[in-house]
């Protein structure tokens, strides 16, 4: 797609009226529940954003996002130890991500400096789990260094296995992280295929299931985890979530002139922004269709007694966690918008793009 058609999808996508109808029932009896630690996590989360931001109005905008309500939902089983840990990764990964991919983040433009800021991060984190000793020469940048404390917890927390399989989710997000800038500033708009391949990278959803472990302080056989049987439940965790973030954080990315979303994609097939949307919803729901039956494969194939059960229960559980605690942060967080979005009696969106 050329730049000027480019131009012209964003001009044919805002201002359109559409509908996104409640998203709940689709993911069933996948409760969202909230950490009971969440207003002791939010003057620490606060504490947190404060150390790391000096500009009122940004640190205004953080705070907005609401990341102790994310964490919360997301990990609502975790303890209070564990729930910290979790909301400073979650502080990490939506700030380094914000430098890259916010319209006015400071690498949005600077494609060799976000090479280095990848670069950089992946040898920092790898650093932090104690898996592989790094020099660095002069102070990097301070979005990198915040992931510090995260590491150390890993490092107490988690094997060396399970700190290279979390390490191999950071080196994916970073190469799809790459990809994506790469072709928003070639003003080209990706395939279907091109999107998913790249979207179950930038989601960072299999960095999210690559702590579900440390949430529940679980250690599962390496067969369980290089399984077949568990990659299936991480895809499709992957794409519920992707599918709900791209449904409501269209109206934000549009105004930031954002393409990188699923709906402008389908819209492309489509020539309807409704009939994409609609079109996502129905692939959500085939999404959770495949999860729970993902799920019982799991269980039915990795079950060797009592206690081998629980634990693998309590692993789909944390990535049903991490789906249902998506969709209700994203529909009250500040950072979308949605809050005040008029909703009719089945307690759908209606809104303006």
């Amino acid at each position: 797609m050329l730049a000027e058609d480019r131009v012209q999808l964003l001009r044919h996508l805002k201002n359109q009226h559409v509908y996104i109808p409640d998203l709940t029932p689709i993911l069933g009896n996948w409760t969202a529940n909230v950490n009971e630690s969440l207003s002791l996590l939010r003057v620490v989360v606060d504490e947190k954003l404060e150390d790391l931001e000096d500009d009122p109005a940004k640190l205004a905008a953080l705070k907005k996002a609401d990341f102790a309500l994310f964490a919360a939902t997301w990990w609502p089983s975790a303890e209070f130890e564990q729930l910290k840990v979790l909301s400073y990764f979650a502080i990490w990964l939506f700030l380094w991500d914000d430098e890259i991919d916010e319209k006015h983040g400071s690498l949005a433009d600077d494609f060799d400096g976000a090479q280095r800021y990848r670069q950089h991060t992946i040898a920092f984190v790898e650093h932090s789990l104690s898996l592989k000793n790094h020099r660095f020469i002069g102070a990097l940048h301070p979005k990198i260094v915040n992931f510090d404390s995260i590491g150390r917890a890993l490092c107490l927390a988690y094997t060396v296995e399970q700190r290279k399989v979390f390490l191999s989710e950071i080196a994916f997000f970073m190469q799809m992280s790459k990809e994506e800038q790469e072709r928003r500033m070639q003003n080209t708009v990706a395939s279907l295929d091109q999107y998913w391949s790249c979207r179950l990278g930038t989601s960072a959803v299999y960095i999210g299931c690559a702590m579900v472990e440390f949430c529940y302080q679980l250690r599962l056989p390496s067969q369980v985890l290089k399984s077949h049987k568990m990659r299936a439940l991480w895809d499709e965790t992957n794409v519920i979530v992707s599918i709900t973030n791209d449904l409501l954080s269209l109206k934000k990315e549009l105004m930031n002139d954002g393409l990188d979303n699923l709906i402008p994609i389908l819209y492309l097939q489509k020539a309807s922004v409704q009939g994409a949307i609609d079109q996502s919803v129905a692939d959500l729901a085939n999404s959770v269709r495949r999860f729970d039956e993902a799920a019982c494969q799991l269980i039915k194939e990795f079950r060797t007694d009592a206690a081998s059960e629980v634990n693998l229960q309590n692993f789909v559980k944390g990535c049903r966690n991490n789906c249902s605690g998506n969709l209700h942060w994203s529909l009250v967080t500040g950072r979308y918008g949605l809050g005040k979005v008029t909703r009719d009696v089945q307690n759908g969106l209606h809104f303006v793009l």
